[in-house]
C-alpha cells in the first residue's frame, strides 16, 4: 500500500514538473500572419485583460489588432480577441514614446526585438523605447523602458478595435486623479464600461 502511494505521488509530481516544463514550446505568434485573427499578447485563462500591440483598428486583416509583418504600431490597448474573426476590443491604448524630430518613430516597431512567450511580450519601437507586457487575470501590466530623453505617454480611451463602425466610442470622460493615476469611463456603442489605469 505504501509503495503504491509512494508510485501515485512521484506520478502525480512528474506530471506536474512535466507540465510546467511544456510552456517553452508554445509560439504564441501562431496564427498572427495572414488571417487566423490571433495576437501574441499575454493574457491568463478568463482573465478579463489581454494587453497587445494594435497595428490597426480595423480591416478584417486586423480583427484582432495585429499583423506579424507589419511594422507600423499605434499603441498597446488592453483588450483583445483571437480568432473570433470580427473586430471587437482594443480598450484604451497606450503609445510611450520619446519627443523626436522625427514624429513617425514612435509608431514603428523595430521587428528584430519583438519576442513573446506564454505570459509575456516585449518589443522595442525605432524611438528606442521599450515595451514589456504580461498580465494577471484582472489587471494588464506595462512596463516602459526610454533612452535618454523626455518619457511621454498617450492614453488614448476613445480607441477600439471596430468592425464597420460597431465598436466607436460614443463617449469618455478623463480625469487625472493624482501624478500617478488616471480615471475614467468609455462608453462604446455596444455598451458602457468603467476603466481606471495607474501610471
Amino acid at each position: 500500500m505504501i509503495k503504491l502511494l509512494l508510485i501515485s505521488t512521484l506520478a502525480l509530481v512528474s506530471c506536474f514538473v512535466s507540465a510546467q516544463n511544456n510552456s517553452q514550446y508554445v509560439n504564441v505568434f501562431i496564427g498572427t500572419d495572414g488571417t487566423g485573427h490571433t495576437f501574441p499578447g499575454p493574457s491568463m485563462p478568463f482573465g478579463m485583460v489581454q494587453p497587445g500591440p494594435d497595428n490597426r483598428d480595423s480591416d478584417w486583416a486586423y480583427t484582432s489588432g495585429y499583423q506579424f509583418r507589419d511594422t507600423a504600431v499605434l499603441g498597446f490597448s488592453q483588450t483583445h480577441l483571437s480568432g473570433t474573426g470580427i473586430g471587437e476590443l482594443g480598450d484604451i491604448l497606450l503609445l510611450p514614446f520619446v519627443e523626436s524630430k522625427d514624429a513617425s518613430l514612435k509608431n514603428i516597431l523595430l521587428k528584430n526585438t519583438e519576442k513573446a512567450s506564454a505570459g509575456y511580450y516585449t518589443v522595442t519601437k525605432k524611438d528606442m523605447v521599450k515595451v514589456e507586457l504580461t498580465a494577471s487575470e484582472r489587471v494588464a501590466f506595462h512596463r516602459y523602458t526610454f533612452p535618454t530623453g523626455e518619457a511621454k505617454l498617450l492614453v488614448n480611451f476613445q480607441h477600439g478595435i471596430r468592425f464597420m463602425t460597431d465598436s466607436l466610442v460614443l463617449e469618455s470622460q478623463v480625469k487625472m486623479e493624482d501624478n500617478q493615476t488616471i480615471s475614467g469611463i468609455a462608453t462604446p456603442k455596444t455598451g458602457s464600461k468603467e476603466s481606471t489605469f495607474l501610471l
